[in-house]
């Protein structure tokens, strides 16, 4: 058995979470940050590099309550996309050092949190 559906299944879980969380500011103003959210809403969740570039976007310009978890979860998905999927010792040494409950957690607080920020 190969890990390449759990990984697909890990990246595809990631991006959704990612495109609940719409918008972010790494400090930056509250402006850009959202209008990073409204384009984020187009990318296409199975293009990884679209995703990744995005999520760092999002990440870098998080406002700092919310800056921790988009670059957990930018550095979660960069660890599931780079994984070589046919190595699967080391597929699953990726997924383990994943916190999947903190992903989930991280799912379900922050399209608040964005809604707070972004007032959508």
């Amino acid at each position: 058995m190969t890990l390449r559906k759990p990984l697909t299944i890990a990246i595809g879980a990631i991006a959704a979470v990612t495109l609940l969380a719409g918008c972010s500011s790494g400090g930056g103003s509250t402006a850009d940050f959202c209008k990073l959210g409204e384009r984020y809403d187009s990318v296409d969740a199975t293009d990884q590099a679209a995703m990744m570039s995005m999520m760092k976007d999002l990440a870098a310009a998080a406002p700092k309550d919310i800056k921790d978890d988009l670059n957990y979860l930018a550095e979660a998905l960069d660890k599931i996309s780079s994984v070589n999927q046919d190595d699967q010792d080391a597929a699953m040494e990726v997924l383990q050092s994943i916190d999947m409950v903190r992903v989930g957690k991280i799912s379900e607080e922050l399209p608040k949190k964005i809604e707070d920020v972004c007032g959508k």
